[in-house]
């Protein structure tokens, strides 16, 4: 009772997740928490080249995901910490990423909530800082991709995988760290991050300025009269 009349947790209406989980949907559709952007990180849409304030969706093909815990980012150890759990989920599972390489495909999108954002922002980390560390710590040694996966290793060098790669180096996910997507979104609370990995593509990000029709929010209102207020309303 407490948990639905205090905390508006009614069975069937919502989660009091920071993420929930995707598979309880066909697609996954979220806005990016702009308003909670640090002042120095861009929004997606900026990244993907647009004027800020403009009306983007972006859309990124996933094939699964993980939640990230403990999202804690207040000192410079824990934002480490915090960074290497990221990393060490994104190389934990590269079959797809190996086998849909490109100049532009991009491994999969970090969420994280707007107080993690805010938090790496104080200490000095830019996105592209974040992106950075990630890209130079989830890479994956040759060996172990010859070890535990050596038809992968053979059909991502039939893909050029290796002609990104100086021989002997280890395999980073994206050839360039602009190619990993980082999200602000999400609930408020700090605790949990999350990463989903890109299906099989090769994939990047793609982008488009949506356009509303004239007398939108007329429409709206219209709208409600027909179907009802929107749930919560």
């Amino acid at each position: 009772l407490i948990q639905q009349d205090i905390g508006g947790a009614v069975p069937g209406s919502g989660t009091m997740s920071v993420y929930g989980g995707p598979a309880r949907y066909t697609n996954v559709v979220f806005a990016e928490d702009e308003d909670g952007l640090p002042a120095d990180w861009e929004p997606v849409s900026v990244e993907r080249g647009f004027t800020a304030g403009s009306n983007v969706v972006t859309m990124h093909v996933v094939g699964t995901y993980c939640d990230q815990w403990d999202t804690f980012a207040s000192t410079r150890e824990q934002v480490q910490l915090m960074l290497d759990r990221y990393a060490a989920i994104m190389s934990s599972d590269f079959a797809s990423v190996f086998t849909s390489y490109s100049a532009e495909s991009s491994p999969g999108v970090a969420l994280m909530p707007r107080e993690t954002a805010r938090d790496l922002s104080a200490l000095g980390w830019s996105k592209a800082k974040v992106k950075a560390y990630l890209w130079e710590n989830s890479k994956i040694p040759v060996s172990r991709i010859k070890s535990f996966a050596p038809d992968i290793y053979r059909r991502a060098v039939n893909y050029g995988v290796d002609a990104f790669v100086a021989p002997g180096e280890p395999w980073p996910l994206a050839a360039s760290p602009k190619n990993i997507r980082i999200v602000v979104a999400g609930g408020a609370a700090r605790t949990h991050g999350y990463w989903m990995r890109m299906g099989f593509g090769p994939y990047s990000a793609t982008s488009a300025e949506i356009k509303l029709p004239a007398k939108w929010h007329d429409l709206l209102d219209r709208a409600a009269e027909d179907l009802g207020p929107m749930p919560g309303d």
